[in-house]
């Protein structure tokens, strides 16, 4: 009990000391001292203010899929945390090592995905090979304010014990989205708070899986495994066991064989961890273990027709007309 109040404890004064620094970056940028980019193309940050564990992918999912069917060129972007190998460069299906970008690209083939510390750079390189990209999703941009973008989505949860920067950063938002929504009473209370720095959506996760699962282990490697546990639960699905890895975990052969000697005959698990767990395939397969990959989508509670009308303000006049 001791260790983990002083755990609590050092993570408090870890997060105030960055919550300082962020204040203060904040400060010379709000005032003109830090300059920002602007490039002539419409961009849309999906980006939170807390630690993780939000639904950025597959909020940036929802929005791409939608653009795409109606005839748009889309390039996400995103910084490459844990990405492996040199970058920017643009990410593939095969590049495990990019779990959600990978992740996005096995989703929408037609969607571009680029990654690199400097967005700004990013997007001129991705640009300058897909000359007809019309509209960029900013994946986890809100604190990357060195690039000037059209619209910050920024999304909440209904409890966020760590912050990256203060609430009040949220009056730079143009839209706010509750995400993962348990609570419905806790979700409009909230709203009700946060509805003075920009506009309140509600949204939670819709996961499904196919009939005949009716008991399984669950793996995943995600900021927020009770959430996915939860959501399982919710459809009727008996968990018999947990197993919980960190964020972007990239599973050796060593973890692999581990969890083919510890796990059921059926194994669900994320579409992020799905990525990097496929290359062991026929492990699961030879050792009679079906893996089976749960399905995820977004759905809103309220202010689906705000969410939408705020898109097609900054895509509008792209050469493809409005959404």
């Amino acid at each position: 009990m001791g260790e983990r109040i002083n755990r609590d404890k050092i993570c408090r004064l870890i997060n105030r000391s960055y919550l300082l620094l962020s204040g203060i970056r904040n400060f010379f940028y709000d005032w003109g001292v830090f300059r920002t980019v602007q490039l002539d193309i419409p961009i849309i940050s999906v980006g939170n203010i807390s630690w993780g564990g939000t639904g950025k992918t597959e909020l940036i999912k929802t929005i791409a899929r939608k653009l795409l069917a109606r005839g748009k060129n889309v390039l996400v972007v995103a910084r490459g945390y844990k990405c492996n190998r040199p970058v920017p460069r643009e990410i593939f299906v095969s590049d495990w090592d990019c779990d959600e970008m990978s992740m996005l690209k096995k989703s929408l083939p037609g969607l571009k995905t680029f990654i690199g510390p400097k967005r700004e750079d990013v997007i001129c390189l991705a640009r300058n090979k897909y000359p007809t990209i019309d509209v960029v999703l900013l994946d986890d941009g809100f604190q990357y304010r060195r690039l000037r973008r059209d619209l910050d989505i920024v999304l909440v949860r209904e409890k966020q014990k760590y912050l990256r920067e203060g609430e009040r950063s949220l009056k730079r938002a143009g839209l706010i989205v509750i995400s993962k929504i348990s609570d419905l009473e806790t979700a409009k209370r909230l709203s009700h708070r946060l509805s003075g720095y920009a506009p309140v959506v509600g949204t939670m996760y819709k996961v499904s899986l196919p009939e005949w699962v009716k008991e399984a282990d669950l793996v995943c490697g995600v900021a927020d495994p009770n959430s996915v546990f939860n959501s399982v639960q919710r459809i009727g699905v008996d968990i018999r066991r947990v197993f919980p890895f960190p964020d972007h975990y990239r599973y050796s052969s060593w973890s692999v064989r581990s969890l083919i000697r510890k796990t059921g005959d059926v194994i669900v698990c994320t579409p992020k961890d799905w990525v990097k767990l496929a290359r062991f395939k026929s492990w699961f397969e030879e050792n009679g273990k079906r893996v089976v990959v749960l399905s995820v989508e977004v759905e809103f509670l309220w202010g689906e027709e705000i969410f939408w009308n705020k898109i097609n303000e900054v895509i509008k006049w792209t050469p493809y007309g409005e959404i």
